[in-house]
């Protein structure tokens, strides 16, 4: 399994994400089988109704993927936080789009700086974290994965989720 685009999306936008109201979870916004209450998740999320006109450089590409039903949301690891290994239901999607496989979804992240000592992603048994700002991995519906923040360095990136086509 590919776990990153062959190809870099130029970030144009400097640090315009972090400039965002993030919601926070504190670690109690897990449902699901897995439904994990930690205090080690510090994360926040910002949902996207319509692309800003500043991420072009993001919506350009995917529109050349054959993907459908786009939803765009920018996560915000806080240092020291991680999200355990767990695999996506999908539900708010899934429900919107009247999704009934889940394995039609496809998530990608788009790393917004470059890695940190500290900071990884893993998908399945595959371990990202050397990675460059504008970098994409991905995976198809309920794939298991983590995303980790041990380092005193906030962690940004942007979620895509959508169906495939």
């Amino acid at each position: 399994m590919k776990i990153l685009f062959p190809h870099n999306i130029p970030i144009e936008w400097n640090k315009k994400h972090q400039d965002l109201e993030y919601v926070s979870n504190n670690g109690t916004a897990w449902k699901g089988p897995e439904d994990f209450n930690a205090p080690n998740i510090k994360m926040g999320a910002h949902k996207v109704e319509e692309p800003y006109e500043w991420m072009r450089c993001v919506t350009d590409v995917i529109d050349t993927l054959p993907i459908k039903n786009v939803l765009y949301a920018f996560n915000h690891f806080e240092p020291n936080s991680f999200l355990p290994m767990h695999s996506d239901l999908y539900g708010y999607y899934a429900k919107t789009y009247n999704i009934k496989d889940l394995n039609n979804i496809v998530r990608l992240i788009i790393f917004l700086d470059d890695a940190e000592p500290g900071q990884l992603l893993i998908i399945e048994n595959n371990c990202i974290m050397d990675y460059n700002k504008g970098d994409v991995a991905y995976w198809y519906g309920r794939t298991p994965h983590l995303a980790a923040n041990l380092c005193n360095v906030d962690r940004y990136t942007l979620q895509i989720t959508g169906t495939l086509e």
